[in-house]
């Protein structure tokens, strides 16, 4: 019976979801004041903020993945780790291109081809706003507080490190409470909302605020 009902309710619940959607990029849209930004992360949240807000992809760190500690090095120099090549290797347990650049591995989860990943990487780092530059991360991964330190140093327009507990030790820390249950936020970014069918974080953390520089930007 319940699978009935689900299939039956299946088309309203995709259409409300669709609505949902649009109303939020739209306000979104409305809400945003600072245009043109860079999000340098090390999941794919800087897409989906760049698609919700109806930019065009100013970072080379989109649809990728480069795990933490190794992140928190990259950000650390980021000006030399761009300028070095990305040199692909075989990683057999991965179905998708990976490149070193410095001994940094960038495991480019969204694209096909090695070529594909190179051309958008190369494009998009040219198209970075290095006066108005923002790092998006997370714990997790073996990250300790040394590694968390390296962004200390890092100079940009803002931070913030996704935690699942509150850790007031870690600067620019921001708890997700949509993952309390969870040992850390590395892993577990992508966890959807039941309801809505976004990504939980969205219900914690106000991006917009963020992006427009606003020292409140917790949802709850």
């Amino acid at each position: 019976m319940i699978k009935i009902l689900k299939i039956l309710f299946k088309p309203l619940i995709l259409m409300v979801r669709k609505l949902y959607k649009y109303l939020l990029k739209t306000g979104i849209r409305l809400r945003l004041k600072n245009k043109d930004f860079t999000l340098i992360t090390s999941t794919c949240i800087g897409g989906v903020i760049y698609n919700l807000c109806g930019r065009k992809f100013d970072s080379p760190t989109i649809d990728l993945w480069i795990k933490q500690p190794e992140f928190y090095e990259f950000c650390s120099n980021l000006d030399y780790y761009l300028k070095q090549d990305l040199h692909f290797i075989n990683v057999p347990e991965r179905n998708c291109p990976v490149a070193e650049i410095g001994g940094v591995k960038v495991i480019f989860v969204h694209y096909k081809t090695e070529q594909e990943a190179r051309e958008k990487w190369e494009i998009r780092k040219k198209r970075i706003h290095w006066d108005n530059l923002y790092i998006i991360t997370s714990d997790g991964n073996g990250a300790t507080l040394d590694d968390f330190k390296k962004l200390d140093r890092v100079k940009c327009k803002r931070k913030i490190i996704f935690t699942s507990k509150y850790r007031p030790e870690i600067k620019d820390s921001f708890c997700l409470k949509s993952l309390s249950n969870k040992d850390s936020a590395a892993e577990h970014m992508i966890v959807r909302n039941r309801f809505t069918g976004l990504w939980t974080w969205l219900d914690d953390w106000d991006f917009v605020a963020w992006l427009n520089d606003k020292n409140n930007f917790a949802k709850r």
